[in-house]
């Protein structure tokens, strides 16, 4: 019986990462307490638990939200099944991939030429596992954020039913799931929304990498400035529902980075 090749191993497990990313990104986007049915969002009572007007949950927002999120996972099966092609059948999928050089050491910029796609974002190379990695322990963190607090995790404003939360990994830091969240929105990026990757594949060089300029200042500037905006918000509420514990609590950890910021 014959082996599999490398080449084919190397394909599928890379695809099988790239899904497995995937997987994550929505399980990191997806809210583990959803409000019930019929619960108008802003000021309320929800069961006797005070939530606060909110404005990144409107119900606008939320629609947005999930078609982002339907938006992302398309996009990030569609690089998996690129990267589970042979070479010679990607242009199937990807109509540019017949102008790319020989995979080259720097995953943005591909030797000799300036091509519209690099195969080197789409197969194992220091650069994708890193990132494919870091993706992947920050969406673990932020599940272990969901858990540590259970009922009380909700992408809404509101009294945590169990009480403040001050073990596990919100002993470290008060909002482990917030730098989380934003390492996986860098991550996306730098995985899927580089010039010479999938946005390569049917635009040329220029509207390539507006794109790709567009989606950096979407995951490293726009995203941490709605979240700064939100941990403000939740932390001016949590002051006034906890009182002295919230500002002990807040004396001893800081808000991301533990010991830093």
């Amino acid at each position: 019986m014959e082996l599999p090749s490398l080449d084919l191993l190397s394909r599928i497990s890379f695809a099988l990462a790239i899904l497995t990313s995937v997987y994550f990104i929505r399980r990191t986007n997806s809210d583990p307490n959803p409000a019930p049915n019929g619960i108008e969002r802003g000021n309320r009572k929800d069961n006797g638990s005070i939530a606060k007007s909110d404005f990144l949950m409107t119900a606008g927002n939320e629609l947005t939200m999930r078609r982002h999120l339907n938006f992302l996972t398309a996009v990030g099966i569609y690089h998996a099944f690129v990267a589970g092609l042979p070479d010679h059948q990607r242009t199937a999928l990807c109509p540019a991939y017949t102008d790319t050089p020989s995979p080259s050491p720097s995953p943005t910029r591909a030797a000799n030429t300036s091509p519209s796609v690099n195969p080197a974002l789409f197969t194992w190379t220091p650069y994708t596992a890193t990132t494919i990695a870091v993706l992947i322990a920050a969406a673990l963190l932020r599940v272990a954020a969901y858990t540590n607090l259970g009922t009380s995790f909700t992408f809404r404003i509101t009294k945590p039913p169990a009480g403040l939360k001050t073990t596990g990994v919100h002993r470290y830091v008060r909002h482990p799931s917030y730098t989380a969240f934003l390492i996986v929105a860098a991550c996306v990026v730098m995985l899927l929304f580089r010039e010479q990757g999938l946005v390569g594949c049917w635009f040329g060089s220029g509207i390539a990498r507006v794109v790709e300029r567009a989606a950096l200042g979407w995951g490293f500037v726009v995203t941490p400035g709605l979240f700064w905006a939100r941990v403000m918000q939740e932390e001016e509420f949590l002051a006034g529902v906890f009182g002295e514990q919230w500002g002990v609590y807040c004396a001893r950890t800081k808000r991301f980075i533990p010991g830093v910021f």
